[in-house]
Parts: C-alpha cells; structure tokens; sequence
C-alpha cells in the first residue's frame, strides 16, 4: 500500500465517520417541538406503554383524582415584614431563586 492509500484507510475513514456522527447530532438537535415550561399549564398526554391502547383510556378514566384549589402561600405571612432566620432582625420579604423560562 501507498502512503496515500494509508492514509485515507486509517485517517480518512475515521474522520469521515465522526463528521457523520456529529452532522446527525447536529441535524436532531435543530427540531424545535412544544416543551413544558415553569408556570405554564401542562396540556400533555401521559405515555404509557401497553399492548392494547384501549386499555389506557379506560384506566385513565377509572383512576382520575379531583384536587382542591387552595390558596397560594406567600412569603412572611400577612404582615410586610418577617423575621430572617439567622438574625431575627426584621427584613422585607424577597424572591429569590426559582425556576427560569429560559435553558
């Protein structure tokens, strides 16, 4: 074999097919579909693997809990102020973390 000839096998090739595997990652990851996010309402079907489809609307439609609404929790309580946990000096109440709409 040439030195070309060589080259292209043990170099050539690889090369080739890491391009490959890294144009179909590339390529997957441009499809942009509806996720959930933070605060928005969750209006997707659950996925469960079962031989007969039939079986899952029955299911889901035997086991359907009802929630009660309850109020929200603030921060502090009812008054502006609220005690810090490490001092006990009194502090206006802040949001801090949380989750972001943006990955």
């Amino acid at each position: 074999m040439s030195i070309i000839e060589t080259t292209l096998i043990f170099a050539g090739i690889p090369v080739a097919i890491i391009l490959l595997i890294s144009g179909a990652v590339y390529a997957g990851g441009a499809r942009r579909s509806r996720r959930y996010r933070p605060g928005r309402p969750f209006e997707f079907t659950p996925v469960w693997f079962l031989a007969a489809p039939e079986q899952q609307a029955a299911l889901a439609r035997a086991r359907e809990l009802t929630g009660v609404r309850r109020a929200e929790l603030t921060a502090g309580g009812d008054d502006a102020t609220t005690a810090t946990e490490w001092s006990g000096e009194k502090s206006q109440p802040q949001v801090i973390g949380g989750a972001s709409d943006r990955w």
